[in-house]
C-alpha cells in the first residue's frame, strides 16, 4: 500500500481543519459568484444573455487556470501558491464589489476570478496529497470536500437573504470578499508537516 495517513490520523492535524475551513469559506464565495453574478448584472441594466455568458467565461477560463496556475506550484510552493490564490480571489471579488457594474467590468472580473478559481481546483487535491499521502487519500479528500458542500449551501443563501434585507448587492460580495481573505489566512497559518508523502 502507498504510505500515509488514515482519515482518522489526518482530522486529528491541525491542517486538515485549516483546509477544511479554507475550503468551506471559499465555497461560499464561490457559488456565489456562481448564483448572484447574473442576477447583480441584470440587476445593472446588463441584458440577462449578456449576464448567462459571464458565467460561461468564468468556466472557460477556470481550464485555463488549472494548466496555468497548476505548473507554477512548483516554483513557489503548493500551499504558499494557494494562499496567493484565495488572495487573488478576494482582490478579483473587490473588483466586483468596486468597479461599474457594466458589462466590460463584469468580463473583466469574471475571466480574473475563473482564472484563479481554476489554480484552485488543481492545488487542493495535489496539496492534500502531499500532506497526508496516498494510504486513504481518496476518503481524506472525500471529507475535506464535505467543506464544499456546506459552503455552497450556506454562502449563496446567505448573499440572497443579504441582499433581501438590504436591496443591494453590496454586503453580499463583501462578505464573499471577505471569506476569501480568510481563506488565504487559514493557508498561510498552515504549519508545513515534517513528512512529506
Amino acid at each position: 500500500p502507498l504510505p500515509g495517513l488514515s482519515l482518522a490520523e489526518a482530522v486529528a492535524q491541525a491542517r486538515f481543519w485549516l483546509l477544511y475551513m479554507a475550503g468551506l469559506l471559499s465555497a461560499a464565495g464561490v457559488f456565489i459568484n456562481y448564483v448572484h453574478l447574473v442576477p447583480y448584472a441584470t440587476d445593472n441594466g446588463v441584458a440577462a444573455q449578456r449576464g448567462i455568458v459571464l458565467v460561461g467565461i468564468m468556466g472557460i477560463c477556470s481550464t485555463f487556470g488549472r494548466f496555468l496556475l497548476g505548473g507554477l506550484a512548483d516554483r513557489f510552493g503548493r500551499r504558499t501558491l494557494l494562499s496567493y490564490i484565495f488572495a487573488g480571489l478576494s482582490l478579483t471579488m473587490f473588483w466586483w464589489l468596486l468597479a461599474p457594474p457594466v458589462f466590460l467590468s463584469l468580463v473583466i472580473y469574471a475571466a480574473l476570478f475563473g482564472i484563479l478559481y481554476g489554480g484552485y481546483i488543481a492545488l487542493l487535491p495535489v496539496l492534500a496529497m502531499e500532506y497526508f499521502g496516498g494510504h486513504r487519500i481518496a476518503t481524506i479528500i472525500g471529507a475535506l470536500y464535505t467543506s464544499w458542500g456546506v459552503g455552497a449551501l450556506f454562502g449563496p443563501t446567505m448573499a440572497g437573504a443579504i441582499r433581501d434585507a438590504s436591496g443591494a448587492y453590496f454586503y453580499a460580495i463583501l462578505v464573499g470578499a471577505i471569506s476569501m481573505a480568510v481563506s488565504a489566512l487559514c493557508c498561510r497559518l498552515i504549519r508545513e508537516p515534517d513528512t512529506r508523502y
